[in-house]
């Protein structure tokens, strides 16, 4: 427990408060976000650069990343005509990574959310609204929201001062938001909900994904004009260029067979670039049979399993499917293993996985990631049934109270969610999220599991009633067992 100040808040939790009593359970989401915390550029003068700097959703920096000018400009153009443009493309075109260059380019007045499809804690409603208003204080005062008030301010709160600081300002204000097209089931919902609340008269919005999918999620109350645009693979021309700038010595004839190799795919030609032409193995891989079909991870699946012992299996299956880094002594647990033996593991994988200085264990490539999730999909159900045995355990469930009900819901373990979201779990919860939003997520994961068997669970349908209907961004105290 520890005392925080709060006399000084932007925005008064209490009359007359002058302190308030929080509970540590858990780290700082950032510190268990891969994207922010491993891979983050450093900045050496210890300023805050602009609104994408403090995104720690931001995706990992793209090494010899290909500058898209005129897709910028398209962007630009279509947003002074309609209020959300999609930009989809092939798996790998690098959507992301165009994504991620307009909110840069547009630093000083772009807010940007982007999901990876691996991290299920970015989908979590209190962690998107959090980095939405940290970006948008930043907007508005033109300096960091401190991390102990971030929590206790709603887009509510900010509206006023966000459309005063609008009015003064000749620049829209744009949102980017990445990975929305492609959601879990059970996180959909939560989406939306968080979708309602953004500011679609004053901003401009680009996803990525078709438009249909996008049309999907956002309000359907509101007159909002959405066009789209597709995005292609590099030509020729410019993946010649591309790999002649990191290597000036590959022979024309060699740039081809690049180009046939990749198709011009940014997720390719960072992989060959990474994993060939900078190790000096480009004779390997042209002397090889890969072509522009090739499952280019192929190899080094095989160099991972075909001689690997159970632990093996189970180390890259618990990484692919936690929805989150690991700690090293989590993972240990999972494992059965020493965390001792648990980091010798990670330090033989080294080209694969990686541990940070505070022992937080994820994929080196986030490629990979995904395409182990897709080989592995068949041992998906007992993976995450040994996660979930170990953060049941009594001294884990504080810390992971708000991750263990969404692997309850993927594993279809209505009867275990009911019981573990008991009325003290609950306020377990709202003590560690320290928000009703949060609180209100857990609700809605036991509504829908009590709907599921409206007869056997009528009387706990009761439990979730009171806080899900309450205003989101409100607060109040959860209703006693007798309530």
């Amino acid at each position: 427990m520890q005392e925080v100040k709060i006399d000084s808040s932007p925005v008064q939790i209490a009359p007359n408060a002058k302190i308030m009593v929080q509970n540590n359970y858990t780290q700082d989401i950032r510190t268990i976000l891969s994207n922010r915390q491993m891979w983050e550029e450093e900045n050496l003068d210890g300023e805050i650069l602009d609104m994408y700097y403090i995104s720690f959703t931001k995706p990992r920096p793209v090494e010899n990343e290909i500058l898209r000018k005129a897709e910028l400009e398209l962007c630009e153009k279509r947003l002074a005509q309609d209020n959300i443009l999609c930009l989809y493309g092939d798996e790998g075109v690098g959507v992301t990574t165009l994504l991620a260059q307009f909110a840069k380019t547009h630093g000083a007045n772009c807010v940007s959310y982007f999901y990876n499809g691996l991290d299920s804690l970015l989908l979590n409603r209190e962690t998107m609204n959090q980095s939405v208003i940290e970006q948008l204080y930043w907007y508005i005062r033109g300096v960091k929201l401190d991390d102990q008030f971030s929590s206790s301010l709603s887009l509510n709160n900010i509206c006023g001062p966000l459309y005063k600081r609008q009015r003064k300002s000749n620049q829209p204000i744009y949102f980017v938001f990445d990975g929305f097209d492609d959601l879990p089931s059970d996180k959909i919902g939560e989406v939306k909900q968080f979708l309602e609340n953004m500011f679609w008269n004053d901003g401009r919005f680009i996803f990525s994904g078709k438009k249909k999918n996008i049309e999907k999620i956002i309000p359907t109350n509101k007159k909002l004009s959405i066009s789209e645009n597709e995005i292609l693979n590099f030509d020729e021309a410019t993946v010649k260029d591309y790999f002649r700038k990191i290597d000036s010595s590959i022979a024309e004839e060699e740039l081809q067979q690049l180009y046939s190799i990749t198709r011009g795919s940014g997720s390719r030609m960072n992989y060959v670039m990474k994993k060939y032409v900078k190790t000096g193995r480009l004779k390997e891989l042209l002397s090889s049979n890969f072509t522009g079909d090739s499952d280019l991870y192929n190899d080094d699946y095989h160099h991972i399993f075909d001689k690997a012992l159970s632990v093996t299996f189970d180390f890259y299956g618990t990484l692919a499917f936690a929805g989150m880094p690991l700690d090293a002594a989590i993972l240990s647990e999972i494992l059965s293993q020493d965390i001792e033996e648990v980091k010798e593991l990670i330090k033989e994988n080294k080209d694969f996985v990686l541990i940070s200085e505070n022992n937080l264990c994820c994929f080196r490539d986030e490629g990979f990631h995904k395409y182990l999730k897709d080989k592995l999909k068949e041992s998906k159900h007992p993976i995450e049934l040994n996660i979930l045995r170990v953060l049941q355990q009594p001294n884990h469930v504080a810390a992971y109270c708000s991750t263990i009900p969404s692997l309850m819901v993927s594993l279809n373990e209505t009867d275990g969610l009911l019981a573990f979201l008991s009325m003290e779990n609950m306020q377990q919860i709202l003590n560690t999220q320290k928000s009703q939003s949060a609180l209100n997520e857990q609700c809605e994961y036991g509504y829908r599991a009590c709907q599921e068997k409206p007869g056997t669970n009528y009387a706990k349908l009761f439990r979730f009633i009171g806080p899900r209907g309450i205003v989101r961004g409100g607060q109040m105290p959860l209703p006693n067992q007798r309530q």
